[in-house]
């Protein structure tokens, strides 16, 4: 019986400490240079406009879809505006496969420059990628 509730305790502790380390960071704590989600990206903006990044999030590409993605449930969800932003590929970085986590490096354009068309577009926002490597 005492080693259920020290079991339980502890759970409850490490619950507890798991949800401290999970709150979000403030606005200013996180910046351009970065790792950053899709949506952290979009989030920053103009702030990024014409940098180097590091974006992590789901790659979906498809005939009618090229978009870095936070997570699965927004992909159901179609969370296009708050959660994905299009990728451009002009260097021809090897990236047909499966949905999957993986970590882009490239240009971030916070409005897609005039002319440049898209299928399968997410955002105005798009992310030249220079570079692609499987993440987890």
């Amino acid at each position: 019986m005492i080693a259920t509730k020290f079991g339980i305790v502890s759970l409850a502790a490490l619950s507890l400490a798991t949800c401290a380390v999970q709150r979000e960071l403030p606005r200013e704590a996180l910046g351009c240079d970065n790792v950053l989600s899709p949506s952290g990206l979009l989030d920053l903006g103009s702030e990024c406009d014409g940098r180097k990044v590091v974006v992590r999030g789901l790659l979906r590409v498809g005939p009618e879809m090229r978009g870095l993605w936070d997570s699965r449930k927004d992909i159901r969800n179609s969370n296009y505006r708050q959660a994905c932003v299009t990728v451009y590929n002009p260097r021809g970085v090897p990236m047909d496969g499966p949905i999957r986590w993986v970590s882009v490096t490239g240009i971030f354009h916070s409005d897609r420059p005039s002319g440049l068309f898209i299928l399968g577009d997410c955002t105005n926002a798009i992310l030249e990628i220079e570079g692609l490597e499987a993440s987890k």
